[in-house]
This record gives structure tokens, sequence and C-alpha cells, in this order.
């Protein structure tokens, strides 16, 4: 089988998305640490592409790691920067000119143009201006992990543009030969009843259909690739006469649910930085990763020097025989007795200073 054939069949796609998945693993363990520490909640690299499609509820695990908000309200920050100096939905972010011999025409081309322009601009504040909020999530993804995905799509039978910002742990993505993003695999889940809704019983798998009677909420994995069309033949009606392909293949039965394809490719991968060989971007969070994790240590330690100064362990006797110290906060040692034998109930002070780390932490 040629790599024309297998970007046809499921078992290629599922093949090529394995070997993509493999690449990507080596990032993975660095983008976990960046989503626990600077965007908690954002994605669950941990289970990436091992078929873990249970319920999707918020990940909370970072809640008994994180100790200082610092990191996570600076990507904000940034991603709140690059929003009101790029995108700013209270100015005219763009304009369109003509060039080559059009440039020079008379009023009527600037004109037209500008009209272009009010309408691009309508369309990007439709919809309660979904574009504005979803393409934040974009920076926040890049200032912190490197890479974001964009995906815009019109809505079948309307006249409305799709966008979302599609999470990085669910996108694996491939370079053509001048280092542009023009493959992405996107490994998601859907219900039962998402599944039969959008691609159809015929088209769905067998796992499907059957989820559809009994666990209707069931969730299944799935495959979306777009890639280049191999077949494309310039003006031809249909699938074939786009310059990019896209699949759905239902990932429990291995099949393919649908096909079409794409005039542009329909997903903006910004990198903030690559390294060369690299097609995945590196970050400002992950430059600063080290003071991150430090910062968190420091804060963690100061909180808990802190309960031992407002609520010290305690000395006091006891008949038994003498106990190991318990130097938590609010701990009680019993055994404890003076230099004349007296029985003691009193603070083990510790000496320790809050404010020095306060002091490192600033």
């Amino acid at each position: 089988m040629n790599d024309m054939d297998a970007n046809r069949t499921a078992e290629g796609l599922i093949k090529r998305y394995e070997a993509l998945a493999a690449r990507r693993s080596a990032w993975e363990p660095h983008w976990q640490d960046l989503a626990d520490f600077v965007r908690p909640g954002r994605g669950d690299f941990s289970t990436a592409g091992l078929g873990v499609e249970e319920a999707h509820a918020p990940d909370l695990r970072f809640r008994d790691r994180v100790f200082d908000s610092t990191p996570a309200l600076a990507a904000e920050g940034l991603a709140a920067g690059l929003w009101g100096m790029i995108t700013n939905a209270a100015n005219r972010w763009f304009m369109l000119k003509a060039s080559g011999k059009l440039a020079n025409e008379d009023a009527e081309v600037t004109e037209w143009l500008d009209e272009v322009a009010e309408r691009m601009l309508a369309v990007f504040s439709a919809n309660g201006g979904q574009f504005y909020s979803r393409v934040f999530e974009l920076y926040a993804d890049l200032a912190t992990f490197g890479t974001g995905v964009f995906y815009s799509e019109a809505v079948p039978g309307s006249d409305v543009m799709h966008f979302s910002t599609r999470p990085l742990a669910e996108c694996f993505v491939a370079e053509n030969h001048l280092g542009q993003v023009d493959t992405l695999f996107r490994r998601f889940s859907f219900t039962a009843r998402q599944a039969v809704q959008r691609f159809g019983r015929e088209a769905c798998g067998r796992a499907a259909v059957r989820a559809l009677a009994t666990e209707p909420d069931r969730r299944l994995p799935f495959l979306h690739a777009v890639l280049p069309n191999e077949d494309w033949v310039a003006g031809r009606l249909g699938a074939e006469g786009k310059p990019f392909a896209s699949v759905y293949v239902d990932l429990t039965d291995r099949t393919v649910c649908a096909r079409g394809g794409y005039y542009e490719f329909p997903y903006d991968v910004p990198r903030w930085s690559t390294a060369p060989g690299e097609v995945y971007g590196r970050s400002p969070a992950l430059l600063a990763m080290a003071d991150v994790k430090m910062l968190n240590q420091m804060c963690r330690t100061t909180i808990k020097s802190a309960q031992k100064v407002v609520d010290p362990p305690l000395l006091t006797h006891d008949d038994g025989t003498f106990q190991p110290i318990r130097t938590f906060p609010g701990g009680v040692t019993y055994g404890a007795v003076s230099a004349e034998g007296r029985a003691l109930v009193q603070p083990l002070i510790s000496g320790a200073r809050p404010e020095l780390g306060l002091e490192m932490e600033e």
C-alpha cells in the first residue's frame, strides 16, 4: 500500500496517527507540568492518545499541588496583552489593500475593499463575539504551551462561522517541506448520541449504534484527520476539488465515518518559537518552569512556617513514655517536662521566620 492509498483507509490513517502520537510523547510530561502549574485544567497529557474516553470531569489535581497563582496570572496577563494588541474587538484590527495593478485604481476599489473588511469584522463579532472569546484561549495556550490550535469552519446550512480553540492534548501535527503545519490529527470523543447525530446510523460504527439504544451518553473515541489531498483536481466539484482532505474515523470499529474536504487548511497552529527540527513550539512558560516550581515550593514552605507561628505545636506532660516530637501546626507532643520535673503545657517555638520566605518569594 502506497502513501496515497494509506490516506484513504481507516487503518492507514490510524497508523499515521499512532506514529505522530509517538513522536509527540516526549513533549507531554513538560506540557503536563505547564498545565498543572500555569494553565490548570486545560488538558490531561498523561492520558493523551491512550483511549481514555471517560467522563470529561474537570481535572482538579492541581488544587493539591499549586500554592501560588502568580504564574497562572502572568500567563493570563500575557494572553490579554496579545488579545488587546492583535485582535482587540474595540478596534478595526485589520484592513484590506489591493496589490499589483489594482493598487492604483480609483476610489471604487478602495470602497469595495472597505465594505469587505466591514463584513469580515461582522462575522468575527457574530454569535456574541464568539471569535474574540475563543481567540483569547488560543493566546493563553500559546503563552503556556508554545503551540496553539485554532479551528475555523462554516456551519453547514447557514452563513455562520464556527470558531474554537482545540485543546493541545488532543491534537497531533506535521509540517510540509516549508515548515508549515499542513496536517493535523485530532483524537476526540463523541457520545453515542452525538456520533449518530453527526454521521448518521449508516456511517457510524456498530459500537455507536448499539450504545445508542442502552447507553446514549457513553463516550466513544473518534479521529479527525485533515491533510493534503493527493487526489486534488482544481475546479472539480466535491471533495476531490478541494486541496485538503477531511476524514473522520471511528476508532472503536476502525472504520471511516465521513469524508470531505476544505479549500484552505482549517486549523491555525501558531508556535511561539521552535528549535531546529522541532514541530511543536517552546513557550515563555517553559523557559520559566524552574522558577515556577521553585516559587511554588517556597510558597508551600512559607505557608507551613506561618502556620507553626500562628498555631504552634504544643509540649505537654503524660505519665507514659516520651513520644516523638510532632512539629506540624497544632501538633501535641506528650511526655515533655521542665528541668525541674514539672509537667509542661507550652508552645514549641520553632524559630520559623515566615517574613524571610515572603522576601525570597518576592
